[in-house]
């Protein structure tokens, strides 16, 4: 047998053996490093968009989840698992968010100025926060039942917002030196 033939046979090995393997440790990671970065930028009221963020492998998620992720621990979580027991070497992996509000987060979309916001509970009645605002002992921002939480378009909460600032941090595994 010559050196070429053994040569030839531990390269076939490494690409039927080895470089799959390698390959499905580094799409999870990626994944995973993803699902952390996109989670921990998602901004947060009711926990709805953090709880629709799920991951899928062929094909990205279309349908909204009804439910409340405040911290998104569970979701990441429940994603990673998901990756973890569908993904194969090569195959291409999603992290989706169905919620129709969630481009609008991501791209901007909210009207800019703002007209009057979105609408809370406040904890004062009505009542008296007029008393309060008329005697000039309300900030002007708690005067009504609306709160400004956009400014430029773009959430206040995730300025940038969430996927697009999480794959220019993820660049450093695809740069060489």
């Amino acid at each position: 047998m010559s050196n070429f033939d053994a040569f030839d046979r531990e390269v076939d090995k490494f690409f039927e053996e080895q470089l799959p393997e390698r390959c499905l440790e580094f799409q999870l990671k990626v994944a995973g490093d993803a699902t952390d970065g996109v989670m921990e930028l998602t901004p947060v009221l009711d926990g709805l968009l953090r709880f629709n963020w799920q991951g899928s492998v062929g094909a990205p998620i279309e349908t909204v989840r009804q439910g409340s992720d405040l911290a998104g621990d569970s979701t990441a979580a429940e994603c990673k698992a998901t990756l973890k027991a569908q993904l194969t070497p090569f195959a291409n992996a999603f992290l989706s968010n169905p919620t129709p509000y969630a481009p609008v987060i991501e791209d901007g979309g909210y009207p800019s100025p703002v007209k009057r916001g979105t609408r809370v509970r406040n904890k004062l009645r009505r009542s008296r926060r007029r008393s309060l605002a008329k005697k000039g002992l309300l900030p002007p921002d708690q005067e009504a039942d609306y709160e400004i939480r956009s400014a430029g378009g773009f959430s206040k909460q995730a300025p940038q917002g969430m996927v697009g600032v999480t794959v220019l941090a993820l660049q450093d595994y695809f740069e060489r030196d």
